[in-house]
């Protein structure tokens, strides 16, 4: 009866420690992953904003272009 009383006392010890260690590296983990996310999230959207304020331009000298070629011109008969 000792023995399992001092077994299950050792059990306990031992699965506490594991989630105290547990929860540290999960923790520790998530906040890596969260400054990782974050620093994608600020690229994209940055990359996502010059996308979008270059795109109206590049449209419009497309066009320009376009006009350009005999196909597409006006006095093309």
């Amino acid at each position: 009866m000792r023995f399992a009383v001092v077994l299950q006392m050792e059990c306990s010890v031992t699965a506490n420690m594991f989630a105290v260690i547990l929860q540290l590296l999960c923790s520790v983990t998530a906040t890596v992953l969260q400054w990782h996310c974050t620093s994608v999230a600020v690229v994209l959207q940055w990359v996502i904003g010059v996308f979008f304020a270059v795109l109206p331009f590049s449209l419009h000298t497309f066009g320009l272009f376009m006009q350009k070629l005999p196909i597409f011109a006006a006095e093309f008969y």
